[in-house]
C-alpha cells in the first residue's frame, strides 16, 4: 500500500489515522453520497459509456465496466476526488497545491481536495483521462463517438 506525504504528515493505509478516517467514512455512507460535490461528480462520471457507481469502503466509486476510475473520499476530514492516472501524470499533479497522492494508490492514483473552489472543467478532463486509462476498447470507441456537449 502506498504512503502519502502531506505537509509533514505521513499517511498510510496501515496507520491508525488512515484506518480511523476510513472507518468514520464507512460508518456514514449516506452522508457522503448526498453531498452536492458527489452529485456533480456522479453526473459527470455516469455520462461516460458503460459506467456505474458502487459504494466501497463507505464512499462512492465510479467504474468503467469492472474497473474503478474515480472515487469520492473523506481523507483526514477533508473531501477529495481520486483519479486513476498514469504514473507520470500523478507525479506532475502532486506538485500542485490542491493534489496529493491517494493513500492506497501505489503511485497510480492522485486525489484532488474539493473543499474549496472546484474547477469542474479540470475535474471533467481528469475524469475523461482516468476513464481512458481503465476502459475497454469498445468503451473508448463509444466515448469517441459521443457528440461534444
Amino acid at each position: 500500500m502506498g504512503t502519502v506525504v502531506h505537509s509533514d504528515t505521513h499517511i498510510s493505509a496501515t496507520t491508525p489515522y488512515y484506518r480511523q478516517t476510513m472507518t468514520a467514512a464507512a460508518s456514514q455512507p449516506g452522508r457522503t453520497a448526498s453531498r452536492p460535490v458527489v452529485e456533480r461528480l456522479r453526473a459527470l462520471c455516469l455520462k461516460l459509456p458503460e459506467t456505474s457507481e458502487r459504494s466501497s469502503w463507505g464512499h462512492p466509486n465510479f467504474r468503467a465496466g469492472k474497473k474503478t476510475f474515480a472515487a469520492f473520499e473523506i481523507i483526514g476530514g477533508r473531501p477529495s476526488i481520486a483519479f486513476r492516472l498514469p504514473p507520470g501524470e500523478v507525479d506532475e499533479l502532486v506538485n500542485s497545491k490542491d493534489f496529493f497522492v491517494t493513500p492506497y494508490g501505489r503511485g497510480l492514483w492522485v486525489s484532488l481536495w474539493v473543499d474549496g473552489k472546484i474547477d469542474w472543467k479540470r475535474v471533467d478532463r481528469l475524469l475523461h483521462r482516468s476513464y481512458r486509462v481503465v476502459a475497454l476498447k469498445r468503451m473508448l470507441a463509444a466515448l469517441d463517438n459521443q457528440p461534444l456537449p
